[in-house]
């Protein structure tokens, strides 16, 4: 049986369908919207599951990004804090923290080296990985100055 609760919008109903609370998020209003999209059905987590639920579908769809989890979880679940949720997760998360491609690295400050007042007194070595190999066969590049 489909009943109604009380006090929400006419874009978001809610519903109790075979002991389950189902959100509807679209109601089509006239024929040619009931051609093109049908009503989405999401069942309403408590809020003492919505933590394991991201975390297990977060590992079982590859460690998603709160971007790609969202609408993933969107289609079927609903909670009202899902979208701050799966930022969290996927922040908090050791296996997408240590992949993570860091897109602004940290630099060293760049301070000026103090004049040596002796030979040898300060040494310096650079290092660079060349983006093809040289004629005889090298792909790395040392320079050491004194």
């Amino acid at each position: 049986m489909i009943r109604p609760t009380g006090k929400h919008s006419t874009s978001r109903k809610l519903l109790y369908q075979n002991e389950l609370l189902i959100t509807l998020l679209h109601l089509p209003r006239g024929r040619k919207e009931l051609q093109r999209q049908t009503e989405i059905h999401q069942i309403c987590v408590p809020s003492k599951h919505t933590k394991s639920i991201l975390k297990e579908y977060h590992e079982i769809l590859g460690h998603f990004s709160a971007k790609r989890l969202f609408p993933s979880l969107q289609q079927k679940l609903f909670w009202r804090t899902m979208a701050a949720d799966a930022a969290k997760v996927s922040g908090k998360c050791d296996t997408c923290q240590r992949s993570k491609i860091i897109t602004n690295p940290n630099t060293a400050p760049l301070n000026p080296l103090d004049t040596p007042t002796r030979p040898y007194r300060t040494i310096s070595f650079d290092h660079k990985v060349l983006t093809r190999r040289t004629l005889e066969g090298n792909s790395h590049l040392l320079v050491c100055d004194s």
